[in-house]
């Protein structure tokens, strides 16, 4: 019988798999990342093109600019990811026997980006 995929109480910890949400949950932590700076990068380069474009701009111009919709929706599909991280990190966390590297790494760098606005806010408000 082979005791290589047995894990339990009683096995040391190098002995258990990683957990597949787990796992999960760090590579979509790593794409929601990824499309924030998109996003960022979208706004700066929407911003300068703006700004060069006329002293004043129109609101209306503004609102319907595509650079204006992409940044809304890349955000929107970042922070989806990011909520989609943090559950599968938590359920990777919950799973008996299980490495939980990967799920708390999800769950740490999936929070990063609300906690980072959250301050950002904070400081504003202050």
């Amino acid at each position: 019988m082979d005791n290589h995929n047995i894990s339990g109480p009683g096995l040391p910890e190098g002995k258990l798999k990683h957990s597949g949400p787990g796992i999960a949950s760090f590579i979509v932590s790593i794409v929601a990342l990824f499309a924030y700076v998109a996003a960022i990068s979208i706004i700066v380069v929407t911003a300068h093109d703006l700004l060069n474009a006329a002293k004043s701009v129109p609101t209306e111009t503004i609102v319907n600019h595509p650079g204006v919709v992409q940044a809304g929706v890349t955000i929107l599909a970042a922070m989806a990811l990011t909520l989609v991280s943090v559950i599968l990190g938590i359920i990777g966390l919950t799973l008996a026997n299980r490495k939980r590297l990967f799920a708390i790494l999800g769950v740490c760098i999936g929070a990063l980006p609300p906690a980072l606005m959250l301050v950002l806010f904070l400081i504003r408000a202050s």
